[in-house]
């Protein structure tokens, strides 16, 4: 069963608040073909990359719009196609957060020779097949 975590638009930052439709708007009118930059949407609105992923990350998970972006910029996808690659590529960041986390726990340190005991294998864990189809 997958956990929800809920969100309210409130608890976006106000800058975020203010410019999430205006920032929607925008990217609506970028295609695939021709997307537009984080730094570009930061300028028109003198806001922070930070604000533009917290509102396109707002955007994606609450108002379910399909926003996907690469290495040209973001973009509103058209189609389920269009969207697979950004798919695909949150789900291999997920992964390699998780292999990340792993090595992390495993790490020895020069003081005391032992391993991290932090009892973060059973959450990461419990969310390994949460991104998963």
């Amino acid at each position: 069963m997958k956990e929800e975590r809920l969100m309210s638009k409130e608890s976006l930052s106000k800058k975020s608040q203010k410019y999430m439709y205006r920032v929607l708007d925008l990217i609506e009118r970028h295609k695939k073909e021709n997307p537009i930059l984080s730094r570009h949407i930061e300028r028109t609105f003198d806001i922070s990359g930070v604000n533009v992923r917290e509102i396109v990350h707002y955007l994606r998970v609450y108002d379910k719009k399909p926003i996907c972006s690469d290495s040209s910029g973001y973009f509103y996808a058209r189609n389920k196609i269009e969207a697979s690659h950004t798919v695909k590529q949150l789900r291999s960041r997920v992964k390699h957060i998780n292999e990340a986390a792993t090595a992390l726990e495993s790490a020895h340190f020069p003081d005391t020779q032992e391993q991290m005991a932090f009892g973060f294998k059973t959450k990461v864990e419990n969310y390994k097949g949460y991104w998963e189809e």
